[in-house]
């Protein structure tokens, strides 16, 4: 190790230039941390191994706490349900067909935060007098009331205080919309 061509960076240039890395960091993914730690292992006893030295011996438990999260080839991967993040949905339900059941929080025509949701509910609710109750409370809870989304919710912070022009762009909506109902 101590010869003076294999130093510690040269060893780091290998294990991020080498298998383990080079696909992940070429697709712009970044392992997470339990995975950056076992490619990090193996690609470092590759590097060793490559330069004639022997490859550190490591029980998994002494670098890395949770559980190894690396694709086992030939198993399909399980990928997360994806979870609606825009400032209605995350507390409503969008209406779909049929009956909905009894919940304390509103169901919602449409997640007025999504365009192509809006377009289709818009598409869907021709009559003008069908559409005015539901835009009219909407606008009153984006507009008068101020503690929609709530305060304590991450979607508050997101559009009435990070980045308002979504906000303002339903709001906009809903107004040019009611102007169209009346």
């Amino acid at each position: 190790m101590n010869k003076p061509k294999v130093t510690a960076a040269s060893l780091a240039k290998d294990v991020f230039g080498g298998p383990q890395f080079t696909e992940v960091l070429a697709a712009g993914d970044i392992p997470d941390r339990e995975d950056f730690k076992d490619r990090f292992v193996q690609g470092l006893n590759e590097a060793l191994k490559a330069q004639g030295a022997a490859p550190v011996e490591l029980v998994r438990k002494d670098y890395a706490s949770g559980p190894n999260v690396a694709h086992v080839s030939g198993q399909e991967e399980n990928e997360a349900p994806v979870i609606a993040t825009t400032a209605c949905v995350r507390c409503h339900d969008v209406r779909g067909p049929g009956k909905a059941a009894f919940s304390p929080i509103p169901i919602l025509a449409f997640d007025p935060f999504n365009k192509d949701n809006r377009e289709a509910w818009m598409k869907a609710t021709p009559d003008a007098k069908k559409r005015l109750p539901i835009l009219t409370r909407m606008s009153k809870r984006l507009s008068e009331d101020r503690d929609m989304p709530p305060e304590d919710s991450a979607e508050y912070d997101a559009f009435r205080v990070k980045n308002p022009t979504d906000f303002y762009a339903v709001k906009e909506w809903l107004d040019a919309e009611l102007k169209k109902a009346k």
